[in-house]
């Protein structure tokens, strides 16, 4: 696993490097996935400088940024995504709000955090969840939308269909109680899903989820297993172009061509 993991980050980073990088084209969209903005060194923590830079990228590109629930809307309607990026963060680290949140401000981007909801005020290994008053303000600025990331993020696959169920309401109904609002989607906790947990998921109520399969999305992809794009401490600017671009879906044709051998 270690070795394929290494061969599939050498292959985006090589590939990026040499093909063109494109503007994705009105019928698709790019959602990116963060998780922490901060100076640690996993590999999940974005620094907040290169942050900036992603940032700025898209606003000197004159990219289209999106909110998750206007993507959701042109899906429904079969309309176009604008060849838009969508924002989203994973888990609920503190940082999103005293580090990613002013500067998504700044550019006036929208964005959509899925909470767990079991480590509102936690701190587990070293990290700092958001608190329940940081959870209202970021849904208050104007800039965030508030998801579910289950109530203890575990793998859906290996729970029943009543355990999954039972982790996506809870969570749905803490995040609403807390904020006053509804909650519309939902975020799989390692991509990890089962056949039947996005018809549990429809059924919960919400509108969407995402997973973590790259790939742009379009007017075809499913709404309860839309792709995302992951950014983490290791993403070069080449790889975050590559990301916000054509060449993320030929990446993933020649990468599946290549680990088939």
């Amino acid at each position: 696993m270690y070795l394929k993991n290494n061969m599939k980050a050498f292959l985006k980073t090589t590939f990026f490097s040499m093909v063109p990088i494109t503007r994705l084209p009105a019928g698709s969209a790019s959602i990116l996935k963060y998780h922490s903005i901060g100076e640690s060194t996993s590999p999940l923590s974005v620094p907040p400088h290169l942050f900036a830079k992603q940032m700025q990228y898209l606003a000197d590109c004159n990219i289209p940024v999106m909110s998750l629930s206007d993507l959701v809307a042109r899906l429904r309607e079969r309309k176009d995504c604008g060849g838009a990026v969508v924002i989203t963060f994973d888990d609920g680290y503190r940082d999103n709000y005293s580090a990613a949140l002013p500067l998504l401000q700044k550019h006036g981007f929208p964005a959509t955090l899925f909470m767990i909801t079991d480590l509102v005020g936690a701190t587990e290994n070293g990290h700092a969840y958001l608190s329940a008053g940081e959870l209202r303000a970021m849904a208050d600025s104007g800039v965030f939308e508030i998801g579910s990331h289950t109530q203890s993020h575990p793998r859906l696959d290996r729970l029943s269909p009543e355990g999954a169920r039972t982790e996506v309401q809870g969570s749905k109904a803490v995040l609403e109680d807390l904020l006053g609002r509804e909650v519309r989607f939902m975020a799989y906790p390692w991509g990890a899903y089962a056949a039947e947990t996005p018809a549990i998921v429809e059924r919960c109520g919400l509108d969407a989820a995402v997973g973590v399969d790259e790939g742009t999305v379009s007017t075809d992809s499913p709404l309860y297993t839309l792709p995302r794009n992951s950014i983490q401490h290791s993403t070069s600017m080449t790889q975050f172009r590559g990301n916000v671009s054509t060449a993320i879906d030929s990446y993933i044709k020649v990468r599946g061509c290549v680990l088939r051998r």
